[in-house]
C-alpha cells in the first residue's frame, strides 16, 4: 500500500519518514528521534516541526507562544516565520497581523542587544496593534501594521505624551503608510508588515545606528497564495524571479 501524502504545514514539502530529533520551529520544544520505535516518525525535508501545542495554537496565541524561544536578530525572518504558521495562512488578513510587526521589531532588537524590554512590554505592543481592527485600511484610512510598528518605537524609545522625540515614532508609521499608499492601497497584510518594518528601520537609524544592519532586499514568499496579490506592483513581489509555492521554499 503507497504511503499517504502529507506536508508539512510551515512550507509545504511532502514528508518523509526520518529517525531523526527536531525542534520545533516556534516554541523550541525537542521531539526525539523514536529510535526505540519500529516506524519513524513524519519528519519535513527542510527540518521544519511544529510540535501539537504550536500546530493546534490560534493566531492570537501565536505570540506569547513562541516570543519566548524567537532568538533571530532579523525582524523580516520572525515576520516571515509568523506568517508561516497554520493560524496565519488561514487569517490571510486581519488584526492578528497587526500586532506582528511589532512583535518582529522588537524582538529582533531585543535578540541583536539593540534593546532590552522585557516580554511584557513587546505583548503590550503587540497588542496596541492588534487592537486595530479589521478593515482599517479602507474605513479608518490608516493600516494596524503600520500603527503596530509605532506601538513598538514607542516602546523602544520608553515614549510619554511629553517626549521631545515622540516624531520618531509617528514617522515611522507615515514612512510606512506613504510606502503602501504609493501601491495603491489594496490590501495586504504581508505587504504592509514589510512595509512597516522598512519604516521603523529608517525611523530609528538615526537613534540607533545600528539597526541599519536589518537592512535588507525583502521578497515575499507569499505571493502565490494571496488570491488578490498586486503582483509587478508590489516592491516585494518576486518580478523576474521563479516564483515560490507552499513545496517550495516558504520560510
Amino acid at each position: 500500500m503507497p504511503l499517504p501524502v502529507l506536508r508539512c504545514p510551515i512550507c509545504g514539502l511532502v514528508l518523509e519518514r526520518r529517525h531523526e530529533a527536531v525542534t520545533c520551529a516556534y516554541c523550541g520544544a525537542v521531539d526525539g528521534d523514536h529510535a526505540e520505535e519500529r516506524e519513524a516518525p513524519w519528519r519535513c525535508p527542510s527540518g521544519h516541526y511544529l510540535c501539537e501545542d504550536c500546530r493546534t495554537s490560534t493566531a492570537e496565541e501565536l505570540p506569547r507562544r513562541v516570543l519566548p524561544s524567537l532568538r533571530q536578530t532579523d525582524p523580516f525572518e520572525i515576520a516571515d516565520l509568523l506568517m508561516s504558521h497554520p493560524a496565519m495562512r488561514q487569517e490571510s488578513y486581519g488584526p492578528d497581523h497587526h500586532g506582528l510587526s511589532a512583535l518582529a521589531l522588537l524582538a529582533s532588537l531585543r535578540n541583536a542587544e539593540l534593546w532590552d524590554g522585557s516580554d511584557a512590554r513587546i505583548l503590550a505592543a503587540v497588542r496596541r496593534g492588534r487592537e486595530i481592527g479589521e478593515g482599517s485600511c479602507y474605513l479608518r484610512g490608516t493600516c494596524g501594521a503600520c500603527v503596530g510598528v509605532g506601538a513598538a518605537v514607542s516602546a523602544v524609545l520608553h515614549l510619554v505624551i511629553s517626549s521631545p522625540d515622540r516624531g520618531v515614532a509617528l514617522r515611522a508609521t507615515a514612512l510606512s503608510l506613504g510606502a503602501l499608499a504609493r501601491t495603491g492601497g489594496l490590501r495586504c497584510c504581508k505587504e504592509a508588515v514589510y512595509a512597516s518594518l522598512e519604516g521603523a528601520i529608517e525611523a530609528l537609524a538615526p537613534v540607533i545606528p545600528a539597526i541599519e544592519a536589518m537592512r535588507r532586499t525583502v521578497v515575499c514568499r507569499f505571493s502565490t497564495t494571496m488570491s488578490d496579490c498586486k503582483g509587478r506592483h508590489c516592491p516585494y513581489h518576486l518580478k523576474d524571479m521563479a516564483p515560490l509555492t507552499a513545496g517550495n521554499g516558504l520560510p
